[in-house]
């Protein structure tokens, strides 16, 4: 998203209850770290470590580097990684990303970047060779599948197997799509639902979130446009995947313009309140896209959807309940902040402290999260992960009362 410099936007008076839970979070889990965590658990500690270097003490930026070795090591005695590619571009996307974050200069150029001696460019291969070997079987949402892939090959770029790879991804995102209401869409099979549908026990369906549906793919492929690779096939699914997006708006009257999912022959149900599903997420992707390729009737959705989430009653009650980023109140706080900063909206400024305020009276907001459903295998760790657990409070909160840029949410497909 474009818009003003980053700058801190929590009131006064919630600034100490921030700084108190941000070190909170931070020391429980600088206190669990282990060898028992996987490489893709050690690279989300190192990510809070490497941003909260920028703010506070250099101890933050060792314990990231520590936990970034260590996540090396582990990965190094990996013998295969076919099949578990939703943790190796995760720890790729890290080692990059943090790789300007820990710099003492500001992040450097794509340019200057690949000319440095790469040391995870066999990542890059790894990846690639995974996505030629054949017809994709896997998701292709944000969390476990091709969008995931995608985003880390954005952040490598220009480097040629970067390019390889988003070409790679959009040539399975192609394969997998169907033609529907107009437009293209991707429709999770059955024996890939996780429990978050229990609604669709027949032919699939077609999911309205970002993590694992198709608002992240048209994020995901709106990023590929703008960067000019795979273009014409890239936009074609693009295009028709906001058609079909757009199609699937129900009745102005419920609580939810979106469901959390379309099911052919079933009934909609409204969609949570919350980065994961439904109109919040929609309305970040889709005020993202529209200020990338200046489209004023993407605009007005967006702000639809984000307008009515202000006032929507339903979901208010997580707001004391579960602080997680994935599900929870600084989701949707951090959400606000990301697109305030976009639109400069004051609003959007003010639901977000709204959130902020609801979240940090927790005694101890790692207590209220909500692991997602269907992740107990998936290396997710309910009291420290990014996602569902102190990673992710701790981050959110650090993007609500510092000056630098959280670009670690392009994780959530939200820059």
């Amino acid at each position: 998203m474009t818009g003003m410099d980053w700058q801190p936007i929590l009131s006064e008076e919630l600034l100490p209850l921030a700084w108190g839970a941000i070190k909170a979070a931070a020391g429980e889990v600088r206190s669990c770290i282990s060898s028992t965590h996987s490489p893709a658990q050690l690279c989300e500690f190192a990510l809070l470590f490497g941003y909260l270097s920028r703010t506070d003490t250099e101890e933050w930026g060792d314990l990231a580097i520590q936990c970034l070795d260590a996540a090396a090591e582990q990965a190094s005695a990996q013998s295969s990684w076919r099949g578990l590619y939703g943790t190796l571009w995760r720890i790729g996307w890290t080692f990059h990303h943090l790789g300007g974050v820990l710099s003492e200069d500001e992040m450097p150029t794509q340019t200057e970047a690949s000319a440095k001696q790469d040391s995870i460019a066999s990542i890059d291969e790894a990846l690639v060779a995974g996505l030629q070997s054949g017809e994709w079987h896997g998701e292709c949402g944000l969390i476990h599948g091709l969008v995931g892939i995608g985003v880390y090959f954005l952040e490598r770029l220009p480097r040629p197997l970067a390019v390889r790879g988003i070409q790679l991804v959009v040539d399975h995102l192609e394969e997998q799509s169907e033609d529907s209401w107009g437009g293209i869409t991707w429709c999770t099979p059955p024996a890939r639902l996780c429990d978050e549908h229990p609604e669709s026990q027949g032919p699939g369906c077609y999911d309205l979130g970002v993590a694992y549906g198709v608002p992240g793919i048209i994020q995901f492929l709106g990023e590929v446009v703008a960067a000019r690779v795979e273009a014409w096939k890239a936009h074609r699914l693009f295009e028709g995947a906001i058609q079909w997006m757009l199609a699937q708006e129900h009745s102005s009257h419920a609580p939810a313009h979106f469901g959390s999912s379309f099911v052919p022959g079933e009934r909609v149900i409204d969609s949570p309140l919350g980065w994961h599903h439904g109109d919040l997420g929609i309305g970040a992707v889709l005020l993202h896209i529209a200020d990338r390729f200046d489209r004023q009737d993407w605009r007005q959705v967006a702000r639809t959807l984000l307008d009515d989430c202000i006032t929507r009653p339903q979901g208010r009650e997580k707001m004391h309940s579960d602080a997680s980023l994935y599900s929870g109140a600084l989701g949707v706080a951090h959400i606000y902040n990301r697109v305030y900063h976009a639109s400069q909206v004051v609003a959007y400024k003010e639901a977000a402290n709204t959130w902020y305020a609801g979240a940090l009276p927790l005694k101890d907001p790692a207590e209220h999260v909500t692991n997602p459903a269907g992740n107990s295998d998936a290396g997710f760790h309910l009291h420290s992960s990014m996602f569902s657990g102190s990673v992710g409070i701790a981050l959110a909160l650090l993007a609500a009362v510092t000056r630098f840029e959280p670009r670690w949410d392009r994780l959530l497909l939200l820059s």
